[in-house]
């Protein structure tokens, strides 16, 4: 029997292939768990339609991802997190932490899609990578300044535990 795929069923074969299967097995299993449909000519005209459309759905999706990333390459978010005298970080900056820097510079993702193995303790520069589609994925630069040191700019210090600042990071943190 052949039958359409729409799902990817591994050893099988990837989602719109038309594939050859014994009856039992598309029967039984393929078509009620709805990995598969019958390979009639209504069936192939309408999963073509569908086919069509999801493809026009994420050159959208994907378009937009790399506006996004146009917009995020190159930029950065600076935290001020307090450390104690031996170095040691009091907390850390999580890809939530990083997702929402970004939204209150007008820059919006969702922090799942933040690339981070594990949270930020360090002072300095970090670079964190932020998957936007399948296969876009923008470099944003994150910087941890200590409580204590003076800020940019001649702004003070906020005292929060994580707090935003978006201006330049400090000359003392600027690598090279």
């Amino acid at each position: 029997m052949e039958v359409i795929l729409t799902q990817d069923v591994a050893k099988l074969g990837r989602r719109g292939e038309i594939v050859g299967v014994k009856d039992g097995y598309a029967c039984n299993y393929l078509i009620p768990k709805k990995l598969a449909l019958r390979a009639s000519d209504a069936n192939r005209r309408h999963f073509k339609e569908v086919m069509r459309q999801t493809c026009v759905r994420i050159d959208k999706q994907r378009a937009s991802a790399e506006e996004l990333r146009a917009k995020l390459d190159g930029e950065h978010v600076k935290f001020t997190l307090a450390f104690g005298e031996t170095g040691k970080a009091y907390g850390s900056i999580t890809a939530k932490n990083i997702a929402e820097g970004f939204r209150e510079k007008g820059v919006y993702f969702d922090h799942h899609q933040v690339m981070l193995d594990n949270p930020l303790k360090e002072a300095g520069a970090h670079e964190v990578k932020i998957r936007l589609f399948e296969d876009v994925t923008a470099t944003v630069k994150v910087w941890i300044v200590p409580e204590g040191e003076p800020a940019h700019r001649g702004s003070e210090s906020t005292g929060e535990k994580k707090s935003v600042q978006v201006e330049d990071p400090p000359e003392t943190l600027k690598e090279g």
